[in-house]
């Protein structure tokens, strides 16, 4: 892995918010995106509404994926692990919340205490079991693009 790779990876990050990390050299490309989905700011108080938080992750390939024991990782090193035998079929999403809840297909739960993401800036970033980097996302609170919206009941 190159600093010239790693510093277009920071760039692109910051210029477009969304990167395929794979397309970068830095990982095997993989068709686990994240998707615009990406409430950081729960309404209200952030800690009474944690599961207000989440992120949505889609299969965007035609294969089904095992994201078992994939990693999920905040800007301060919060880490949420995919429970072991969850997988993505193609087209599906999911999303992680912050708050506690009973998992699904389609809904997982960090069950942190506190809320996961900063109200303000930040970054998601998805790796495999195995530590490879896959792809993030970044975000701030004045982005106009970032496409954060609720998500169907």
């Amino acid at each position: 892995m190159s600093a010239i790779a790693i510093g277009l990876a920071v760039l692109a990050i910051f210029i477009f918010g969304v990167v395929d990390f794979g397309n970068l050299g830095l990982s095997d490309a993989s068709p686990i995106l994240f998707v615009e989905t990406f409430q950081f700011d729960a309404q209200g108080i952030d800690k009474a509404n944690l599961n207000g938080e989440f992120v949505t992750l889609q299969n965007q390939g035609e294969e089904t994926v095992d994201l078992s024991g994939w990693l999920l990782r905040n800007d301060a090193a919060k880490t949420f692990a995919f429970p072991e035998g969850f997988v993505l079929t193609p087209g599906a999403t999911v999303v992680v919340r912050s708050g506690c809840g009973e998992d699904t297909e389609t809904d997982l739960h960090w069950c942190s205490p506190q809320p996961v993401w900063d109200n303000v800036r930040g970054s998601a970033t998805l790796f495999t079991q195995d530590g490879k980097w896959v792809t993030g996302v970044s975000y701030e609170e004045s982005c106009t693009a970032c496409g954060i919206k609720t998500p169907p009941p």
